[in-house]
């Protein structure tokens, strides 16, 4: 078979991981897998005639987000998305604690996306970073179709590129419980974000917090995976005893940064809520 990989496209879901990350907070995306991690981590990734397709013909297969922008191009230029699946592959254990690096790291990102979703009383084009809406009946995100700009400390002011997308963008904004009421001029919408009561602040700051306890589970699963990975290379003679505890040594060290890092991102939070 003449082909450089398999490409499975997946309908809201940006690769594979440990669990259903539309269900689980703390699940894991893999970057990379082999036909044997499905097997041994009872992953249901993908029906046996393409797993077949990609083992016989030592094919990798790319899962990845069909619903994202630009991802077939991405994915057929050979740029790095989604999780890819290929045959067993010997890694370094550099290789391994950059893989958990790179991980760890995404985790903090990701912990900085959701808490962005939290107002802090304040206006803050971020806030509208989850509305999508339908245009030419696909589902586009609000900031590639207009301008988002902040005329004062709590008001957004939207200004579409497409001034027929009004009504569209205007429903889009109702839907997404932002719990903001759009006020449409015919040109533009303005959005006041209403300013946060005490208590109010207080159970946001205990939002923060719980968010922060999820992304630390996953920086720790991060840190498990790259364990047991470390210890089959070391079991399988790809580094000797002093290597594997050097490696697991800076394993921890990265652990230790993520964690920090994840902390550091809630107090910054936190802070701006009860500044607000």
């Amino acid at each position: 078979m003449n082909a450089d990989a398999i490409l499975m496209a997946k309908n809201g879901v940006d690769g594979v991981y440990s669990a259903d990350p539309n269900k689980d907070e703390t699940a894991v995306k893999f970057e990379r897998l082999t036909h044997m991690d499905i097997i041994e981590k009872g992953l249901n990734v993908m029906d046996s005639t393409a797993s077949t397709l990609s083992m016989d013909n030592d094919i990798p297969l790319v899962v990845f987000n069909l619903n994202t922008p630009g991802n077939i191009l991405k994915v057929v230029r050979g740029d790095k998305i989604g999780t890819t699946i290929e045959g067993e592959k010997i890694m370094t254990g550099k290789e391994i604690l950059a893989e958990a690096k790179e991980k760890m790291a995404k985790s903090g990102d990701a912990l900085k996306r959701t808490l962005a979703d939290i107002r802090a009383g304040r206006a803050n084009a971020s806030l509208l970073n989850t509305v999508t809406v339908e245009y030419y009946g696909a589902p586009t995100p609000l900031n590639q179709l207009a301008s988002i700009t902040i005329p004062e400390a709590r008001q957004l002011l939207i200004s579409p590129y497409d001034k027929t997308t009004l009504k569209d963008i205007e429903r889009a904004i109702y839907e997404s419980n932002l719990g903001l009421t759009p006020q449409n001029d015919g040109e533009t919408i303005r959005l006041v974000v209403p300013q946060l009561t005490e208590d109010r602040r207080k159970e946001l700051v205990k939002d923060v917090k719980a968010e922060m306890e999820k992304a630390k589970v996953a920086v720790r699963n991060v840190r498990r995976e790259a364990m047991d990975d470390l210890k089959k290379g070391n079991k399988d003679g790809d580094f000797n005893d002093d290597e594997f505890h050097d490696l697991e040594k800076q394993v921890q060290e990265e652990t230790d940064a993520g964690i920090k890092n994840l902390e550091q991102i809630a107090a910054d939070k936190e802070k701006e809520l009860l500044e607000g």
